[in-house]
């Protein structure tokens, strides 16, 4: 590869050497089959312009990567450059910005790193221009000039429409590609048909799009041959593929310090919940149980109370999953415990998209057993202040059920994602008040079922505090005892 730097700012050109007959790109992107296939087709129209031009159509000037961060948009970039030089047998030139390269305390420099970028790009052409993070310099332009970093933003992005809408050649396409995490702030100009005309979405991968990418990284790392990687791939819902990769670097990393290698299906689900949960870096096994021996017992007693007040309570709501971790450990420095349910995307089933009033209402129950448990087994002067997250979340889905989603329906107009300042003060009230009562029914609703499971918590939060962790075998034998849920 030949690399070029821009004198005027820190550009990067890549003249792609790619010899005949090689299958490059795509082969290093796992999944994304869809995404994949958009830009197959957008980059057709860069080595096949002939069978269009015949039928005077206007090729596709442009396109758009938007989804949540690390989910591989920037590869997806270069993947295509790979795949486009390949097809047309000779180079091509890849072009990487970002889009904070263009703002500077001068005004005027960034339209002026606008206008070089695009002249290199048709003197090099056919070019792929990829700008990273858009949103930089695609921000919607404001009303207001009240600052000079204002004006000059709006400067370049001004540049930026003029220099797409005419630089067009049909014999030598250069092609502008864009990223970003942030499309709704992006300008309306900037997104119309002639300019970025695709727009293509890269959201978090699936499950066969998770399994493909911990297969393709896990072939590199040092781990053993009949390691589970489908239910690792289960097991990391909500992942991104950068996170994937961290998942297996993390516990290589890991195993190399304690020598345990080579990494185990235990090792990777270890790191799975560790990251998950807000860490990579927390204490070590080894600093987490000096840690429990140096906290009193009455405090993991009551971290033991509350988290099987979650676990029992689960097993009470049909429509909640199933516990398959509860533990009184530290997984980062500031989470004391943690039970952890099972996904919704088994056997290749992706996550749930509506949710019911009966699901939303299990939710609030099973936040709601930790609390409960406390009040019950160690009394209402001995609650600890554990439930604190609990609490938060279940403030957040009673909003949510009274406004953005309408189910308080003899409130009329309460369907707004948040109350507008004209609202009458007597709505407000009678919003919390059906709030109120709709969280009392619950409250009562898991005191009333963890009455009768108040014996075997106080004597199994004996056992938790002793075996530190249950897995889903000693999860599954108390589920059969108490024959709440098969």
């Amino acid at each position: 590869m030949f690399f070029f730097r821009s004198l005027l700012f820190s550009v990067m050109a890549v003249c792609l050497f790619l010899p005949r007959g090689c299958t490059a790109g795509w082969e290093k992107v796992a999944g994304y089959e869809e995404v994949k296939k958009e830009l197959t087709h957008l980059a057709h129209f860069m080595t096949h312009p002939d069978q269009y031009a015949q039928w005077n159509v206007r090729l596709p000037r442009g396109c758009l990567l938007h989804g949540p961060p690390g989910t591989g948009k920037t590869l997806m970039a270069r993947a295509m450059a790979e795949h486009v030089s390949h097809e047309l047998g000779y180079n091509i030139t890849f072009m990487v910005t970002s889009g904070s390269d263009f703002q500077e305390k001068y005004v005027g420099v960034g339209a002026a790193r606008i206008r070089e970028l695009f002249r290199y790009a048709r003197d090099n052409a056919p070019a792929i221009l990829f700008i990273d993070e858009m949103d930089s310099i695609g921000r919607r332009r404001s009303s207001s000039e009240d600052s000079s970093g204002s004006r000059d933003r709006d400067s370049t992005l001004n540049a930026l429409l003029v220099e797409m809408d005419g630089f067009y050649s049909r014999s030598y396409p250069v092609f502008v590609m864009g990223s970003t995490n942030r499309l709704e702030v992006l300008d309306d100009a900037l997104l119309r048909p002639g300019r970025l005309d695709k727009l293509i979405h890269v959201p978090l991968p699936s499950y066969d799009t998770r399994l493909e990418i911990l297969q393709l990284h896990a072939a590199q790392k040092p781990i053993v041959d009949n390691v589970d990687l489908e239910r690792i791939a289960r097991k990391a819902q909500g992942f991104s593929g950068a996170e994937l990769e961290n998942v297996l670097n993390e516990a290589t990393l890991y195993g190399i310090r304690e020598g345990r290698l080579p990494l185990t299906t235990t090792d990777l689900e270890k790191m799975v919940t560790r990251i998950a949960l807000g860490s990579s870096s927390a204490e070590d096994p080894e600093q987490q149980e000096k840690i429990l021996q140096n906290t009193p017992y009455s405090t993991l007693y009551a971290i033991a109370v509350h988290e099987l007040g979650h676990f029992y309570v689960s097993l009470l709501c049909p429509t909640h999953p199933l516990a398959v971790e509860v533990s009184i450990t530290r997984p980062t420095p500031h989470t004391l415990g943690y039970t952890r349910f099972e996904n919704s995307d088994e056997d290749g089933k992706e996550g749930k998209v509506l949710y019911s009033v009966e699901e939303l209402l299990d939710k609030i129950r099973v936040l709601l057993g930790g609390r409960a448990a406390e009040f019950l087994v160690l009394g209402r002067d001995h609650m600890s202040t554990g439930a604190s997250g609990d609490w938060k979340r279940v403030s957040e889905i009673l909003q949510s059920m009274t406004t953005t989603y309408g189910f308080s329906f003899p409130i009329a107009g309460n369907v707004s994602v948040q109350l507008p300042s004209t609202t009458s003060e007597s709505s407000r009230e009678s919003l919390d008040a059906m709030t109120a009562r709709v969280f009392e029914a619950q409250w009562e609703w898991v005191l009333s079922a963890l009455e009768t499971l108040v014996g075997p918590i106080e004597t199994q939060a004996h056992e938790l505090v002793r075996d530190r962790t249950w897995n889903e075998d000693k999860i599954h034998a108390r589920r059969e005892q108490l024959a709440c849920r098969s």
